[in-house]
């Protein structure tokens, strides 16, 4: 809705929304709500938020969450996931991963870094020597 610059009661443009776009628009509203939330965890003493971005074509675009091994091999969560304009607050370990999706990861600062890695060089291998 956009109002009247002269008289802020009256509205000058309105959008009406059918039952599925309200719920989409405020499931929008709530995930950047959240996404916004998670970033006042980084103000707890040993506690940080991060937003990693999966390159196009990176080793785990394409994989799923559970792929990367996040919580495992670093401590640190994977607590939503920004794709465009959309926003998925606490997402399954069967979640795709894209390229061009940023992560928003709460942890420790070294736990963040090895994550990075990981989503950098990819996942690990169970027998690399079969190589």
């Amino acid at each position: 809705m956009a109002y009247d610059a002269e008289d802020p009661d009256r509205a000058s443009l309105t959008v009406p929304l059918d039952d599925d776009e309200s719920e989409a628009l405020a499931g929008l509203l709530n995930g950047a709500s959240m996404v916004h939330r998670v970033g006042e965890a980084s103000e707890l003493p040993g506690i940080s938020t991060q937003r990693l971005r999966i390159d196009p074509h990176a080793p785990f675009d394409g994989l799923t969450l559970a792929d990367t091994r996040a919580r495992t091999e670093t401590g640190a969560s994977i607590v939503a996931i920004v794709r465009g304009v959309e926003v998925i607050t606490s997402p399954e370990p069967s979640q795709g991963i894209r390229g061009g999706d940023v992560l928003v990861v709460v942890g420790t600062e070294r736990g963040i870094d090895k994550l990075r890695e990981i989503l950098w060089h990819g996942p690990k291998r169970a027998n690399p020597a079969a190589d």
